[in-house]
């Protein structure tokens, strides 16, 4: 997942449940960011160092905020999402362009960064990266060897196989609360397990080499992909979503 910071334009318009617009003579910017993203003695120290107040809210999901984005009238002056909702919102013309004379330190952003979040931001206009990651398993070590000695914990079998996920049924398996991350990983990892013929019996484990190239494989198809209009209609049973 890459997070970045990016400006709003101004929508016009004051929710009293939303962050106060500034006045002409006071200084204020109104944040809106992840969860335990940036720890809350930075907020005070840069208020005193610069004289700004700082209206800081946060959001536990990329949803909730392109919620309140495309709503309108939030007043939030900066706000993290992650790329690809960066990508769709860019093209809902609710940011507005970087200033880069305004940003000197910008000298100091990893070329390589910058032309990875490129593909959701071209020529890197509107937001800077400001936190990359990558989704990944967290486990108790101890819980999971009580149950299963020899449990698989570096491979995508422990999730993805039904007959080995039932082993932790009494303590659960928790899933991130965010359908961008945990379709695209089940999504890939199927088609890694395609590609490289890999099966439930065979281990659902990939090396680096291979994880790199499928990576240069997608940002490849990405730069490459067109536009294509698509039908939206509502569903009136799941299996609609089966081909036959």
């Amino acid at each position: 997942m890459v997070a970045l910071i990016a400006t709003l334009s101004g929508c016009g318009g004051q929710s009293s449940a939303q962050p106060s617009a500034a006045s002409a003579t006071e200084k204020v910017v109104n944040v809106y960011n992840w969860s335990d993203y940036i720890q809350p003695s930075v907020i005070a120290d840069f208020e005193k160092e610069y004289g700004i107040r700082v209206n800081y809210d946060v959001f536990d999901s990329n949803e909730i905020l392109e919620t309140k984005l495309l709503t309108g009238h939030t007043n939030y002056d900066i706000v993290a999402p992650s790329g690809a909702f960066l990508e769709r919102q860019i093209k809902a013309d609710i940011y507005q362009k970087l200033d880069k004379s305004q940003l000197p330190n910008l000298a100091n952003v990893d070329p390589e960064v910058a032309r990875a979040t490129a593909l959701y931001d071209p020529g890197n206009q509107y937001a800077v990266d400001y936190m990359w990651i990558t989704s990944g398993v967290g486990y108790n070590k101890a819980a999971i060897r009580e149950r299963l000695a020899d449990a698989p914990v570096d491979s995508w079998r422990i999730l993805f196989d039904p007959a080995l996920a039932a082993k932790f049924r009494d303590c659960g398996i928790g899933i991130l609360d965010a359908p961008s991350e945990v379709l695209a990983t089940v999504l890939d990892t199927g088609e890694l397990a395609c590609r490289h013929r890999r099966s439930f019996a065979g281990g659902l484990t990939f090396t680096a080499r291979e994880h790199q190239s499928e990576l240069e494989r997608q940002r490849a198809r990405r730069r490459q992909r067109q536009e294509v209009e698509v039908e939206v209609r509502p569903l009136s049973r799941y299996d609609e979503l089966i081909p036959a």
